[in-house]
């Protein structure tokens, strides 16, 4: 079965991580995968040992360029022939999906990878989006939130959650951890809503003025957010430390980890810390992503949206518990069977099956 899958880029992070983990997944299981990339085309260091790449790669926005962009994907598919068309990301989907409709033995998938109430934020592009997804032939979502949105939208929905692509190796024990917590976001704060993070922690260094919050990564509030911290007066507890090479290793030996999300769709920075057992505090963020890995105070903790003094309090818990660290750890760990990535390739194939009986 030839699989092709359609996004801008082949670098390391969110979705285009899945889409390199599944590629090199159904590669080994036999099938011909392909991708088609609209952003850029891959570096020496993002290429895939038997993926086949083709670029539709078109510069300039208006109507022109988006006409052009439709027939560079239009080209590229009469070229790679894919019995399933996957396209991630509402964005490739305007360009994607028109042309797709040309070749009538495909069968086109779309992946909604966000909250979609939150993204696109007009209302209007989100119709635009709701028009073209009813276009396609199946709607994959990673929450079952985010497929009730799309029941209405696309005749047939399927959930698939984002795969562990490795099992974490269990981080040391909390007594051997340093007295810190970690965040790992793009630095954000119409979505990562990160000054609510700030100004919790800001609480908590009242009572635990040892404890320290390191951010990892990079992004347009940095400025904002330093601003912020010296005006809290807690430059010696909050480190913006930017991109950090190796993240996973990096927060494997911090006390807990932080999520402060106004929305997602299924958070990876917050699988991995799981993956991990790091005991995680998160915002019940839209989407339903943050509520499908925690289950409140089981396996982490969930807050409500906006809420400061919960968060806060949520963070102290784990400072003045070991015991509780530990068993929160210890069942998030659990996560590595729950999203084990074989579990979530069968699910792929599953749907490919079911696409090439229609």
């Amino acid at each position: 079965m030839k699989i092709c899958f359609c996004i801008g880029k082949l670098t390391f992070s969110g979705a285009e991580n899945v889409i390199r983990y599944l590629a090199g997944e159904l590669i080994k299981k036999g099938y011909d995968v392909s991708v088609v990339l609209t952003g850029e085309m891959p570096g020496e260091n993002d290429s895939i040992e038997g993926l086949t790449v083709e670029g539709a790669i078109v510069r300039g926005s208006g109507i022109k360029n988006t006409v052009k962009r439709i027939l560079a994907v239009r080209r590229a598919l009469k070229k790679l022939r894919p019995d399933v068309f996957v396209i991630f990301n509402f964005a490739m989907a305007f360009t994607a999906v028109p042309a797709a409709m040309f070749f009538r033995k495909t069968k086109v998938v779309v992946c909604e990878r966000n909250d979609p109430t939150s993204v696109p934020p007009s209302k209007k592009r989100q119709k635009a989006r709701n028009f073209v997804f009813g276009l396609s032939d199946v709607c994959v979502s990673q929450t079952d939130n985010i497929a009730e949105y799309f029941k209405d939208v696309v005749k047939n929905n399927v959930v698939i959650p984002n795969p562990i692509r490795a099992r974490g190796e269990m981080c040391a024990d909390v007594s051997e951890r340093s007295r810190v917590f970690a965040t790992v976001a793009r630095l954000d704060d119409y979505q990562k809503n990160q000054t609510m993070m700030i100004r919790a922690f800001a609480s908590v260094v009242k009572k635990h003025p040892e404890y320290e919050l390191h951010f990892l990564g990079s992004g347009p509030d940095l400025e904002k957010y330093t601003k912020l911290i010296s005006e809290l007066g807690i430059e010696d507890n909050v480190r913006l430390l930017g991109n950090v090479a190796a993240p996973l290793d990096y927060i494997r030996n911090c006390r807990g980890f932080l999520l402060s999300s106004k929305y997602e769709g299924m958070p990876n920075a917050l699988i991995e810390a799981m993956s991990i057992g790091l005991p995680c505090v998160s915002t019940d963020c839209l989407g339903g992503g943050a509520a499908a890995l925690i289950a409140d105070g089981e396996n982490g903790f969930l807050v409500g949206l906006n809420d400061e003094t919960a968060f806060a309090d949520r963070i102290c818990k784990l400072i003045e518990d070991d015991e509780l660290c530990r068993k929160l750890g210890n069942s998030a760990y659990e996560i590595n069977e729950t999203l084990n990535g074989e579990k979530i390739v069968s699910k792929w194939e599953s749907l490919f099956d079911s696409c090439s009986q229609k």
